[in-house]
C-alpha cells in the first residue's frame, strides 16, 4: 500500500504530466515520437524530420523546427518541469520568483549560474534572445504579442482544472 503522502505527489505529478504534454514534447531532444497529444488547450504534433508542430493554449499556431536552446520559461511552475527535462545549457534565463516558488528554492545547484529577470517583460526576454518562452496563459498577452511580433516563439500553457 502506498502511504498518503506519496499518493499525493503521485497524483501531483501524474496531473503535472497529462496538463504539459506539449511541453514535454517540446522540450524532447528530437527523437522519434509519434501521434501527438492535446491537453489543457494546448496541442503538439510530431513532423517530419523532428520538427514540432504547436497550437498554444491561446490558438496560435507554430512549428519548432529544430529542439529549442535558449529557453526561457516563463514562470515558477514551468521552470519545474523546464529543469527537470533539459540541462541549463539549453536554458536562456530564468525567473526569479524560480528561486523562492519552485524546486530552486530547496536546491538550486547549476541553475543558480543562470542569469535571472523579475518579471514578464518583453523586452527582458529579447534581450535574452529566446528562441522559446514558455508562458502561463494568465501571463500578461501583450507581451506575449510583442515577443511573437519579434519572432519568439512563445508556447502559452493553460493552468490544469481539473484531473479529466
Amino acid at each position: 500500500m502506498i502511504a498518503a503522502p506519496m499518493r499525493k505527489g503521485l497524483g501531483t505529478l501524474l496531473l503535472a504530466v497529462l496538463a504539459l504534454g506539449p511541453l514535454l514534447l517540446v522540450l524532447r531532444a528530437g527523437g522519434m515520437v509519434s501521434g501527438g497529444a492535446r491537453t489543457s488547450g494546448a496541442s503538439a504534433r510530431a513532423g517530419p524530420g523532428g520538427a514540432v508542430a504547436l497550437r498554444s493554449q491561446d490558438g496560435f499556431a507554430f512549428t519548432l523546427k529544430a529542439p529549442a536552446m535558449r529557453i526561457v520559461p516563463a514562470t515558477a511552475g514551468v521552470t519545474d518541469f523546464v529543469t527537470q527535462l533539459v540541462l541549463p545549457e539549453r536554458v536562456a534565463l530564468l525567473p526569479r520568483a524560480a528561486f523562492s516558488f519552485s524546486r530552486l528554492a530547496r536546491d538550486p545547484g547549476p541553475w543558480s549560474a543562470l542569469p535571472r529577470f523579475a518579471g514578464y517583460q518583453a523586452e527582458t526576454l529579447l534581450a535574452a534572445d529566446a528562441d522559446l518562452v514558455i508562458a502561463a496563459g494568465w501571463q500578461a498577452p501583450e507581451t506575449t504579442a510583442a515577443l511573437r511580433r519579434a519572432g519568439v516563439a512563445v508556447l502559452v500553457l493553460a493552468v490544469p482544472e481539473s484531473w479529466t
